[in-house]
């Protein structure tokens, strides 16, 4: 990397740093919008399915068999139509230990190409999600800084400066350029009228 070179390929390679942050950070987020939508239709579809099946079935089964027990098909029905709803809040409040957080791993296993398996809860993506952020404005800053420096230092006098040390390089070294002598006295020719402005 040359001297004269440096401050663009640093803006490159900060930009590239910048995209890469950017990616992880989408990236983050589709896993969680993923793993929130997929967790709550799952849950809904498995509670549903649940609380549909189950209560139909067994409710029934087990009324016939209380009422016989009981002498009261009304009290039995009561008994299990309450303990069909306490399993059902048991599944509601587990929903997302159950679901969300288990397509999390699942949706990082597929957007990432190495996956550590790290993001396994919410909590711990949403944490990876504040950290990707603050990755993403580092850089931008970055790339900022990279392009303002770059601005400040290919000035057009700098630049005319650099064009006349590689022409006198090139005449030194014996490196025949092929009108390089006409090039130069036109620069220097630019050079003299900014001096006189």
């Amino acid at each position: 990397m040359s001297k004269f070179t440096q401050p663009a390929q640093l803006v490159v390679q900060e930009a590239g740093a910048y995209l890469d942050a950017q990616l992880d950070n989408i990236k983050l987020r589709t896993v969680k919008g993923l793993s929130k939508g997929t967790g709550a239709l799952a849950g809904l579809l498995l509670i549903s399915a649940l609380a549909g099946v189950f209560l139909l079935a067994l409710s029934f089964a087990l009324v016939m068999w209380l009422g016989e027990v009981l002498k009261s098909y009304a009290l039995a029905g009561a008994i299990v139509a309450g303990g069909l709803f306490v399993l059902l809040l048991v599944f509601i409040l587990l929903r997302n230990r159950m679901f969300k957080n288990s397509f999390i791993g699942m949706y990082e296993a597929v957007l990432f190409e190495q996956p550590d398996g790290s993001l396994n809860t919410q909590e711990k993506l949403d944490a990876a999600i504040l950290r990707s952020e603050d990755r993403v404005k580092e850089q931008q800053t970055l790339v900022s800084d990279r392009l303002f420096q770059a601005k400040e230092y290919y000035t057009p006098k700098r630049m005319m400066n650099q064009g006349l040390h590689l022409i006198g390089e090139r005449r030194s070294s014996g490196i025949g350029l092929g009108g390089g002598s006409i090039l130069k006295s036109l620069l220097l020719l630019m050079l003299r009228r900014r001096k006189k402005k």
